[in-house]
């Protein structure tokens, strides 16, 4: 894919990501004017009005900042999976979604081939592959980028410790500790161990993204 492409001086065109409400990605030019890409995003959005979400640091989603308040929204599950897995887990977002690219002073601009072949291949599974990984993740991997689903299982052992008043004739021998403990906000620190991890058979699109560095 060559994005360094050659336009006449008025006319520049930003390589993006549109993802629809139906997980479908497809690859588009946002053509600039003397005002920006704003004319380029609406049309791409199909709205009047848009906003946008900054992921990570040269990675914006842009979306219709009034498609909450449509009469039907639809939830972009794909585009939802994708903010959640940087992090943005409080509301779900609606309605087709656009990814761009954008400077230090958020100026927008194209996505990297590396940033388009992760979006493609992220909608491709239903928004589970982890774009963010990307080149790294590309790199350990030979290329690939697509998630499997594992179950891991393993135990927690808390430790706790708190000072507290008790009655006069407070007797721990007899006191129903266990249940009553629960009560009580003394968490010191935990410990994980006996780890166990099982690769499934299948790829569950609905299991959380977990990309530990």
């Amino acid at each position: 894919m060559n994005l360094h492409r050659k336009f006449p001086p008025n006319l520049v065109e930003e390589t993006a990501v549109k993802i629809d409400v139906n997980g479908q990605a497809t690859i588009v030019e946002l053509q600039a004017d003397g005002q920006g890409v704003g004319k380029a995003f609406r049309e791409a959005l199909d709205c009047r009005n848009f906003d946008v979400v900054r992921l990570a640091p040269g990675l914006d989603m842009w979306i219709d900042d009034e498609g909450l308040f449509t009469d039907n929204p639809e939830v972009n599950r794909v585009a939802t999976r994708i903010a959640r897995s940087y992090g943005l887990r409080w509301q779900p977002y609606v309605g087709t979604v656009v990814f761009a690219s954008s400077d230090q002073e958020g100026e927008t601009g194209s996505l990297s081939e590396d940033q388009v072949a992760a979006l493609v291949n992220t909608a491709d599974f239903g928004g589970v592959a982890c774009a963010r990984c990307l080149p790294r993740r590309r790199q350990r991997h030979g290329g690939s980028c697509v998630m499997r689903t594992v179950t891991i299982e393993w135990v927690e052992v808390s430790t706790h410790q708190a000072t507290v008043n008790v009655p006069p004739d407070f007797d721990p021998e007899r006191a129903d500790l266990a249940d009553a403990l629960a009560a009580l906000d003394g968490f010191v620190g935990v410990e994980r161990n006996e780890i166990s991890v099982t690769v499934l058979d299948a790829f569950d699109a609905t299991a959380e993204t977990f990309a530990p560095s």
